[in-house]
C-alpha cells in the first residue's frame, strides 16, 4: 500500500467510523450542568480527590462575544507539561486532570468544534499521559498525519485516529477508565 492509499484509506476510516459527530448536550446551560454534575459526583465518590468547593470555580465556561451561540468551557491549565505547580484536578490514583473545549449551538445544531482533554498519570506510570485532542474543521488535517481527532498516548508525536467523543464520554473514560 502506497503513501496515497493509505492516506485514501485514513480518510475513508474517519468517514466510515462517525468521526465527525458526537452525542452532545441538547443546550448550552445543559452543557456545563453535565460536566459539572460527573465532576462533582467524581468527587464524591472519592475518584477526584479534589473537593467540590474547589471544582466549582476551577470549571469555567463563557460564550464567545461575537457569536453568543458558541460556548467555551475549561478547567484546569490548558496545556499540562508536568509543571509543578498549577491548577488541575487531582485523582485519587495520583494523575491530574485538565480540558479544555469549545461547541458550537447554533438553533437544532449542536456540535463540538474543538477540545483537549489531558490526564497526565501519576509519576513512573507508562503512558506519563494520555491526552484527547479534536482540532477545529478549518484547519488543514491529512486524517493520516495528523486525524481531526485523535489521542496522544504519551508523546505529542503519536496520534492514534479516533472517532469524536463527547466531554462526558471522555471524562467518563479517563476518570473510571483508566
Amino acid at each position: 500500500m502506497g503513501l496515497d492509499e493509505a492516506r485514501t484509506s485514513a480518510r475513508h476510516l474517519q468517514d466510515r467510523a462517525g468521526l465527525t459527530e458526537s452525542p452532545l448536550a441538547h443546550s448550552i446551560d445543559e452543557l456545563v450542568t453535565e460536566i459539572r454534575a460527573l465532576l462533582l459526583e467524581a468527587s464524591d465518590d472519592g475518584t477526584l480527590l479534589t473537593a467540590p468547593f474547589e471544582i466549582i470555580p476551577l470549571l469555567r465556561h463563557r460564550r464567545d462575544r461575537r457569536n453568543p451561540e458558541t460556548l467555551t468551557v475549561w478547567c484546569g491549565e490548558t496545556f499540562d507539561q508536568g509543571q509543578e505547580g498549577g491548577q488541575f484536578l487531582h485523582l485519587s490514583n495520583g494523575g491530574r486532570l485538565s480540558f479544555s473545549l469549545t461547541a458550537e449551538y447554533a438553533g437544532q445544531v449542536r456540535r463540538l468544534i474543538s477540545y483537549r482533554f489531558h490526564l497526565r498519570r501519576a509519576a513512573g506510570l507508562s503512558p506519563a499521559f494520555l491526552r484527547f485532542d479534536l482540532n477545529p474543521e478549518h484547519g488543514v488535517h491529512e486524517p493520516l498525519d495528523e486525524p481531526r481527532c485523535h489521542l496522544h498516548p504519551g508523546s505529542d508525536d503519536i496520534r492514534i485516529q479516533c472517532p469524536i467523543l463527547s466531554p462526558t464520554e471522555i471524562l467518563h473514560k479517563l476518570l473510571y477508565g483508566i
